[in-house]
């Protein structure tokens, strides 16, 4: 994280940084598709970070089981899914479109938003579940 705040990559040296997309060898749409990707991509993790501050907020307020908490780990898991998907096509699609070589790698995948989209997907599940078991014991008393 230090290194991401400060923008010293070069001892982080994560995968983007070695893509490079040479734009004088490229047609003017794929430049303009490639942007469109890139600022979807940025509102997706917009999105993303705005449904869990939602649900941050929510916590903070001790709202445990709360369908704003429930929904928003939802769609938070659900938006990094889409955010992985269209990352991972992009990085197939573009080097036919650019007539490159492609060469697949472990770093091609996004493992990472796919592991942390699922885990708040079950999240979003389990706070559903104690939601249920919690009324069920307020029925009872």
């Amino acid at each position: 994280m230090y290194y991401l705040i400060l923008g010293n990559f070069d001892k982080l040296k994560p995968k983007f940084i070695n893509d490079v997309i040479n734009y004088t060898d490229t047609s003017g749409i794929l430049t303009i598709v490639s942007n469109v990707i890139g600022l979807g991509l940025i509102y997706l993790f917009v999105l993303v970070i705005e449904n869990l501050r939602l649900s941050t907020f929510e916590l903070e307020q001790q709202n445990y089981f709360n369908d704003v908490v429930i929904n928003s780990f939802k769609k938070a898991g659900g938006l990094l899914l889409i955010f992985a998907v269209i990352q991972l096509v992009s990085k197939f699609i573009f080097p036919v479109l650019l007539n490159t070589s492609f060469k697949l790698t472990s770093g091609h995948f996004p493992i990472f938003h796919v592991l942390i989209g699922l885990f708040f997907i079950f999240l979003s599940d389990v706070f559903k579940k104690a939601k249920k078991v919690t009324e069920e014991n307020d029925l009872t008393i």
